[in-house]
Formats: C-alpha cells, structure tokens, sequence
C-alpha cells in the first residue's frame, strides 16, 4: 500500500520502518490473498541496502547463494551479524556460511 497507517505506526512511502524492526523496512501488502501474509520486509523505491543498524555488503552471499535480503526474511542474522531466531543450529557454524 502507498500509505498505511496501524494503530501508532504510519508510513507515507510504502516501504519504510517505523518500528525500527532490527530486519529492516517492511509495508503491508495489497492483496493478502495474493502475497499470502499481510505484511513482507521491503526495499524503498530508489533501494536501501540497510537492515536495522547493518549495512549489506554489495553483491555478497554465503556458501549457497543466499544474500543479505534472504537472511534478513527468514532472520537467520540480526543486525549486529550474529545468528538470528531463524538460524537452525542443526546447519552448522553461523561463520562456515
């Protein structure tokens, strides 16, 4: 949506981050049916390679082609490059990938 607003949160430019989400920007969605959530993580028109007090490193991904945004989306880092909620231990050392 272009502009939203819920309960204490607003956003004017669709794609923002008014909650300081430690993952990023985010917005929610036109059609949830569509997107099958009522809300995604987002890059803002003109790009934004940050994600909570982390910059992405242009062009880098781990050992199976994953990059910055996938890791964000499923939170497998948090912002300050430690494992995240998302990070199955049962995969290995955070650092091997």
């Amino acid at each position: 949506k272009k502009t939203w607003s819920e309960g204490d949160l607003s956003c004017s430019s669709s794609c923002c981050n008014p909650d300081d989400d430690e993952l990023g920007n985010w917005c929610f969605v036109e059609d949830e049916q569509c997107e099958q959530a009522a809300w995604g993580y987002c890059e803002p028109v003109g790009g934004n390679a940050e994600h909570g007090a982390c910059k992405d490193l242009q062009g880098w991904t781990d050992s199976e082609g994953d990059g910055c945004q996938v890791y964000a989306e499923k939170g497998w880092c948090k912002s300050d490059g430690t494992p995240g909620a998302g990070w199955d231990r049962q995969w290995g050392n955070f650092v091997d990938f």
